[in-house]
């Protein structure tokens, strides 16, 4: 493994732009995980990084690397982290990879128990808040009506401590909702 030194360098910048623009996530259709918990969860959930990103000067226990399978890991130096991390304090790894789709019939097929609907979300904390909820309850899925916010944002993959990629997670308008509540005959609670 070489070790990047420069804030110029095209992976750097490119991880930059991932972190900050939503709709560069969107049109490149990837996305960045960032600390320890948050990549071991997310591995542990079928994830598997294009890129992972360490700084060996950071990284406390080298040995998770082996947890985590990747197609290739790239070193970097502290300056250079602290340059493309999101947040301070994230251990010095990060993992950039391909978004999955959160469509409602393929995350929750054949879910018929605890499903929890959040509707028009704006904060990215909040719904990863809800995730880690989710999580602790232990619904069959969480299903995100009309988002404000990417699920992808590295605000909610922070907040969600990484749960956004071991359940079932989805996005829906209500017309896709209604549709799949009847068609599943599952009864609808409401909260406010």
């Amino acid at each position: 493994m070489s070790l990047i030194t420069s804030v110029q360098n095209p992976l750097v910048k490119y991880v930059v732009r991932l972190q900050h623009k939503p709709a560069f996530r969107r049109k490149e259709g990837k996305f960045v995980v960032e600390g320890v918990k948050e990549t071991l969860r997310a591995a542990r959930g079928g994830f598997r990084p294009e890129k992972l990103i360490v700084c060996p000067d950071i990284l406390k226990e080298p040995e998770i690397l082996n947890e985590i399978p990747a197609d290739q890991k790239v070193e970097v130096s502290p300056k250079v982290y602290a340059h493309m991390a999101y947040r301070g304090g994230t251990e010095g790894l990060m993992a950039v990879g391909a978004q999955k789709p959160f469509v409602l019939n393929d995350r929750c097929k054949g879910k018929r128990g605890l499903i929890l609907v959040a509707e028009r979300i704006q904060k990215p904390g909040n719904i990863g808040a809800l995730l880690r909820t989710t999580d602790a309850v232990g619904t069959d899925c969480a299903v995100f009506i009309d988002p404000a916010t990417d699920l992808y944002n590295p605000n909610v993959i922070r907040a969600s401590l990484g749960t956004l990629f071991t359940q079932p997670v989805a996005v829906a308008s209500a017309e896709e909702l209604e549709e799949f509540l009847k068609k599943h005959r599952i009864r609808l609670f409401a909260a406010t």
